[in-house]
């Protein structure tokens, strides 16, 4: 196979149909997008808790910006992207059935964490929980778009797209279309409840929808074509080199785009225009190229070790994390926190989440 950087094969993968690179199995697991999606559950931790349990104060200092950051570019962007990848690397993408099933697996998971984390504390309201900003009348779980949600929705139309368009260029003509009009589509709605939840998933601007399919689903996307890509390179490295110098192009082009209309494609985290997701696909590049130097450069220890297992286990990681956050306002309350009292949260949250891991593992594996 030759290498991507050959630009005539680089078009061809994009050109090609993908059937063609279909039997080839990539069998190394990549240890760099298991330490990458390691850290990115370790970030989205340390913001959750930030987020829940410390002061406006804190969450407004320098801490807060900086784990504010590390909880956004190298983390949901990050870990979208190599959900694509994944799935194009697995037995999956071979399937329909089998992609669609993951993704409603991920939509009933995604359901019960809304459950359990948020609608079960609101009917305990009155009683011993010390959250009082939800309202009884307005279930989480029915209106909530969180990242599982999304990862399962993401999962039913990768597949769809998959199958639908053979060719990777219309994946990526796909994800720019996702980018460019997101942000004429966000908040649109009909009045109509049931066809609002729907809408809500697909463009919802509502307090509750962090991960709409218009907007993110771009990242995925992306992420199915460097699996392709993966699978058509016969060198890994020369692969991620070519990585990044796309990935500082991306960034230069991003920052450009953005400087002409700031406030419209910075939006918000959960919502940015067009410049700033081009901006976060580069920075997701060059984060992965980055990263792959770090753990081909520094012999591995037990801190590595402990971050891919945290790769290799991300949903249970993040459902088991954030049942804990939320409980756990029981005790601590809720934005009552200074910088002590965060960092020591955050460590406490951490270590239990990691034993807890371990210990769902070890019953997996008894069963």
């Amino acid at each position: 196979m030759s290498t991507v950087t050959d630009g005539r094969l680089f078009m061809d993968v994009l050109t090609n149909d993908y059937d063609k690179y279909i039997e080839r199995e990539y069998k190394d697991r990549k240890k760099t997008f298991d330490f990458v999606r390691g850290l990115a559950v370790f970030f989205m931790i340390t913001v959750h808790v930030l987020m829940v349990y410390s002061t406006n104060s804190v969450q407004n200092s320098l801490f807060g910006e900086v784990i504010d950051f590390l909880g956004g570019p190298p983390a949901a962007p990050t870990f979208m992207f190599l959900m694509g990848v994944f799935y194009i690397l697995s037995s999956k993408s071979n399937s329909l059935e089998a992609g669609i099933k993951k993704g409603v697996k991920l939509l009933l998971l995604g359901y019960l964490l809304s459950f359990l984390r948020y609608d079960l504390l609101i009917l305990l309201e009155g009683t011993f929980t010390q959250i009082d900003f939800f309202s009884a009348n307005n279930l989480v779980t029915l209106w909530e778009v969180d990242i599982l949600l999304f990862a399962g929705w993401a999962y039913i139309l990768m597949s769809l797209i998959r199958f639908s368009f053979k060719k990777p260029i219309w994946w990526l003509i796909i994800a720019i279309g996702v980018m460019i009009v997101s942000p004429f589509l966000w908040g649109i709605s009909s009045n109509v409840k049931i066809v609002d939840w729907i809408l809500n998933y697909l463009w919802g601007a509502g307090e509750d929808v962090y991960f709409p399919i218009f907007g993110w689903l771009c990242y995925p996307l992306i992420g199915m074509i460097f699996g392709v890509f993966m699978k058509a390179s016969s060198d890994i490295e020369i692969l991620f080199k070519s990585l990044f110098k796309l990935g500082l192009a991306l960034l230069l082009v991003g920052s450009i785009i953005t400087a002409t209309d700031f406030n419209f494609h910075i939006g918000d985290y959960y919502r940015s225009g067009p410049g700033s997701m081009i901006w976060m696909i580069g920075f997701v590049f060059t984060w992965l190229w980055l990263n792959n130097k770090v753990i081909k450069n520094i012999r591995e220890n037990r801190l590595f070790n402990i971050i891919y297992y945290w790769g290799k286990e991300t949903t249970s990681i993040y459902f088991i994390h954030w049942i804990l956050i939320m409980w756990a306002t029981i005790i601590f309350g809720y934005e009552t926190q200074g910088y002590m009292g965060t960092i020591l949260l955050m460590a406490l949250i951490l270590l239990e989440t990691y034993f807890l891991s371990k210990i769902y593992g070890c019953i997996k594996l008894c069963n």
